[in-house]
Parts: C-alpha cells; sequence; structure tokens
C-alpha cells in the first residue's frame, strides 16, 4: 500500500560533475524496481535527467518551468518514462530566467513546496519525489530543500570536492533554521569511487571525521575508459536483475 504522502528526497551538491543526476536517475529507477512509484523533478535548466529518461526536448510539453510558475500542478506535469513505475517532470532552457521571474514574489522560495502541497497526493500516485538540483545553491536549490523531507548529496572521491560539502551542509542548516525546520540530511553517496587511486582515499581518510556521521556506506565506482558511443536513455539498468539489490535502499530512504 502507498504512503499518503511521498518521501521527498532533493538530490543537491553545488559542484558539478559529481554525479548528482545519475544518482537521481538510478536511485529511483532502484526503488521503480521494487514496485515503489517514483516520480523525478528536474529543475535543473540543462534537463539532464529528462534526456538520461528518454525524454527528446521536443517532446517537453510541460516542465517543471510551468510547476514554478503556478501553470500546472505537479501530477499534470508528470510524464512516463521506459521504466516501469518511474515518471518525470521534465526540465526545459525555460528555467535559465526563473529566478528573476520570481525573485520579487513573497514566496519565491516556496513555489516548489506550494506546488506539491497543491497536488494532494490523495489517493498518493507516488512513493518517492526525487529532485534533481541544478550545480548551485541557487533559488531553484532552496525552493528544492524547502519542499524536501531530506537531501542527499552526492560527492565525488576526490580533495577539491570536500571544498564545497561544508558550505553545503551550513545552507542545510539555514534552510532548516528558516524555512523548513524538518529538513535532514539523508546521507553522503560517495560517487566516481575508483580504488586504485590512493590519494581520493587518503584525502577523504583525513577529512571524513568532519561528516562521517552524515556519510552512508554506499558508492558507485567510477570506470576508466572512453565511451564509443551514447548512451542510451531509456534503462539506466535493469529493474529486474537489480530489484534484489535495490531493496535494502528503500528501509535506507524511509529511516
Amino acid at each position: 500500500m502507498l504512503p499518503q504522502k511521498p518521501r521527498i528526497i532533493t538530490v543537491a551538491n553545488q559542484k558539478g560533475g559529481v554525479g548528482k543526476t545519475t544518482t537521481a536517475i538510478n536511485l529511483a529507477t532502484a526503488l521503480a524496481a521494487i514496485g515503489e512509484r517514483v516520480l523525478i523533478v528536474d529543475i535543473d535548466p540543462q534537463g539532464n535527467a529528462s534526456t538520461g529518461l528518454g525524454i527528446d526536448r521536443q517532446d517537453r510539453v510541460v516542465s517543471s518551468y510551468d510547476v514554478l510558475t503556478g501553470r500546472l500542478d505537479l501530477v499534470s506535469a508528470a510524464m512516463p518514462t521506459a521504466v516501469p513505475g518511474l515518471s518525470i517532470v521534465p526540465s526545459t532552457l525555460d528555467l535559465l530566467g526563473i529566478e528573476m521571474e520570481i525573485a520579487s514574489a513573497p514566496d519565491r522560495v516556496l513555489k516548489l513546496r506550494n506546488a506539491i502541497q497543491n497536488a494532494g497526493f490523495s489517493p498518493a500516485p507516488f512513493s518517492y519525489v526525487l529532485i534533481d538540483c541544478p550545480p548551485s545553491l541557487n533559488l531553484l536549490t532552496l525552493n528544492s530543500m524547502a519542499a524536501a523531507d531530506s537531501v542527499l548529496v552526492p560527492l565525488q572521491c576526490e580533495f577539491f570536492a570536500l571544498e564545497g560539502l561544508s558550505q553545503l551542509l551550513e545552507t542545510v542548516d539555514q534552510v532548516r533554521n528558516a524555512i523548513n525546520p524538518d529538513l535532514t540530511i539523508q546521507g553522503i553517496v560517495l560517487t566516481m569511487y575508483d580504488g586504485r587511486n590512493n590519494r581520493p582515499t587518503r584525502s577523504l581518510k583525513t577529512c571524513a571525521p568532519i561528516w562521517a556521521r552524515r556519510s552512508t556506506r554506499r558508492s558507485s565506482r567510477a570506470t576508466c575508459g572512453f565511451p564509443k558511443r551514447r548512451p542510451m536513455a531509456s534503462r539506466p539498468f535493469s529493474t529486474t536483475s537489480n530489484a534484489r539489490a535495490a531493496r535494502p535502499t528503500s528501509s535506507w530512504l524511509r529511516k
């Protein structure tokens, strides 16, 4: 039975190229593989999550821009993907100007939260909502944190990626104090881990005491080499073969 209120998780890090979109897509697919109904809200103007799930730009008749400006509710803007149980509110380049449009609005930081609340979710069409953020601590990212139950932080396994972590955690604390008192850190997911390289391991061990309690024991590994062709967008991984591996993920996210 689906919960009456979906769990809302924002995937955020102001540093680009750390695997936010890859984490969001594969986490959503893993949840869908075990029977959860998942919605990804793509609020990154680059729209990589939308592209990664096979939504071509010419097919994005509605988008998260329409949700943030109040033209559509969240459920009406959702589009099905090739992954059973996984839908997405796609992103378009219209989001590039959204900050100027809503900057003077009193509820400018609450646009996404209001859209989610107004959707009602009764009966709940989704058990999880994952928000894929842009690589910056801008108004879009603040909207996602104001709407979310928790923040999941993908962190690349290299020293310089740690520099912005404290700033991100400070922003989470500020949002918690001013806007969303229930916001928590879901965890820190280490991405692009390469066990053949000692420098990332040494750097992480040096800085680990700062954030060890907030990190997860999960990681995504990096592979070396150049892609021979554009990756297939429709299936991040097989939903049937990975269902067993995905089951612990659901219980971890519900904590």
